[in-house]
């Protein structure tokens, strides 16, 4: 199991380090650590081709970047060689003394120092007519003879797509990564097996993506376990959902809905993913994700008269969550969402609460479903109050979700492709009702069984017919490459019953 390293590594705090800066890379291979944070992300990028489209612009590969922007993906560099590195600085131009078209379409390192992405693909090289140095240079590159070596430029990003990939399917440059928004995911990558071999999955890519998956599960499960790194998700407002009321003075008659939601989400996520540079895309990926999540939810309608509603479903809250970022590569920008949904049909006026309430622990999912599902999945009891004109009958349907959600942004090479994962967690409750009352009535509805009344209370009469239901699934929105796309589906955990169906 080569990558249960993820979980024992964080664990005993051995991470390893990939960013070796005293080596260039010339061998074919390069990886690159996302800078390491108390409070994660982290994650490791490998690179792998031919050795003349892998370069370095590094010190340690010879260079000195006199002129770079340390934020931008797309941006003119202006590099010159130091003294004594012209063999280091050749493998850029083929051998050449200087940068040129043979530099075009190689995948280089950049300094940490030097734009925002890890690794950039040359678009063009030449020597500019600006030959000037900055002042704070010019003492550490005059050379022996007092002469100023010839400056360079290179035009570099992360647009892949602008130059020709090879033709050869073995010269191609890949790339892979794993990640997560906590600490403890990066370390040494073993180079993986090609993703296919004459068409078919290879057995020994699956074991490498599996052991991967399970290495990222285990930290997302430790971290939630032991409450480390993660920013909890609270959420404690009331949210109106539906308003609409006629003024005649001095009466005001309308239907209001409300809801008042405390909410409480710890997220973890991780990713892993294999591709090319040249060409750009993405042969497989999974999202590995791990929650828990608390709801007490109250849906409150007031209507003083009878009438239709039916709000489809609403946004009422959103906040971002700590993701991970490979710039110009591959990002995943999670957010935490609240929505509603309600519909009623009364034909008559009534005040009514219903309370949608439950548990999951330590849920866990891999996206596309390339490993099972775990999870604890429990619900409270629901309590409903009714109050309604005396001596009146209420006839009417009502149903209402509370549906929390969080959303995984994934975008790829330069925002080329991007989609959305999510997780639907839907609690919700229906009644049909016929009513005579002549006082308000709390009523605790038990979710896991069912139960009847022996004897009625005199302020209450009528049917109640209630259903409950939490459905907690996975789906995305949009499509990603040939890995996934809008009809990729699932569920983690459903149940509806009808705990309530009683007349009194």
């Amino acid at each position: 199991m080569a990558f249960t390293f993820l979980y024992l590594s964080f664990v005993a705090a051995l991470v390893s380090a990939a960013n070796d800066w005293s080596q260039p890379c010339f061998n074919g291979e390069c990886e690159y650590d996302l800078p390491s944070t108390p409070r994660g992300p982290s994650g490791t990028l490998k690179i792998w081709g031919p050795r003349h489209l892998i370069s370095d612009i590094t010190p340690a590969a010879g260079w000195a970047i006199i002129d770079c922007d340390p934020n931008l993906l797309k941006q003119n560099v202006r590099l010159v060689c130091e003294e004594g590195s012209a063999d280091h600085c050749g493998r850029l131009s083929g051998g050449l003394e200087t940068v040129g078209d043979a530099s075009v379409g190689r995948i280089v390192r950049l300094p940490e120092e030097c734009g925002g992405n890890a690794f950039g693909v040359v678009t063009n090289a030449w020597v500019p007519e600006d030959q000037t140095i900055p002042a704070h240079f010019v003492s550490r590159l005059t050379r022996r003879d007092g002469t100023l070596p010839t400056v360079q430029a290179l035009s570099l990003g992360v647009n892949f797509s602008a130059v020709p990939a090879p033709a050869d399917p073995n010269d191609h440059v890949r790339f892979a990564i794993q990640g997560a928004n906590i600490e403890g995911a990066a370390g040494n990558m073993t180079r993986p097996p090609l993703p296919e071999v004459n068409g078919l999955q290879g057995r020994g890519f699956r074991e490498w993506l599996d052991n991967i998956i399970n290495g990222l599960k285990h930290l997302n499960e430790w971290n939630i376990d032991n409450q480390k790194q993660l920013s909890a998700i609270d959420v404690d407002q009331s949210f109106n959902v539906f308003d609409r009321s006629i003024t005649c003075p001095p009466l005001k008659i309308g239907i209001r809905m409300d809801v008042n939601t405390k909410a409480h989400a710890v997220v973890s996520v991780g990713v892993v993913a294999m591709g090319t540079f040249l060409p750009p895309k993405i042969d497989d990926m999974a999202l590995v994700s791990t929650f828990n999540a608390n709801l007490d939810g109250e849906l409150d309608l007031k209507a003083s008269i009878g009438g239709e509603v039916s709000t489809g479903q609403i946004s009422l809250y959103e906040v971002g969550i700590p993701g991970l970022n490979f710039p110009g590569i591959l990002s995943v920008g999670p957010k935490f969402e609240v929505n509603a949904e309600a519909t009623a049909n009364l034909e008559l006026a009534v005040d009514m609460k219903v309370g949608i309430h439950y548990q999951i622990d330590k849920a866990s999912f891999t996206f596309p479903p390339k490993a099972g599902h775990t999870g604890s999945f429990n619900q409270g009891d629901t309590l409903l109050t009714l109050a309604a004109i005396p001596s009146t009958s209420v006839t009417g349907a009502i149903s209402a979700h509370i549906i929390p959600r969080v959303v995984f942004g994934i975008s790829a090479l330069k925002d080329s492709v991007k989609a959305d994962i999510f997780v639907d967690l839907d609690a919700s409750a229906s009644m049909t009702l016929k009513l005579v009352a002549s006082a308000p009535q709390e009523i605790p509805v038990p979710l896991h069984a069912r139960r009847s009344i022996e004897s009625s209370p005199p302020e209450l009469g009528g049917c109640f017919d209630i259903d409950v239901g939490f459905d907690v699934n996975a789906g995305a929105e949009g499509s990603f490459f040939n890995i996934f796309d809008a009809s990729t589906s699932f569920d983690l955990y459903t149940k509806h019953w009808s705990p309530y169906k009683v007349c009194i």
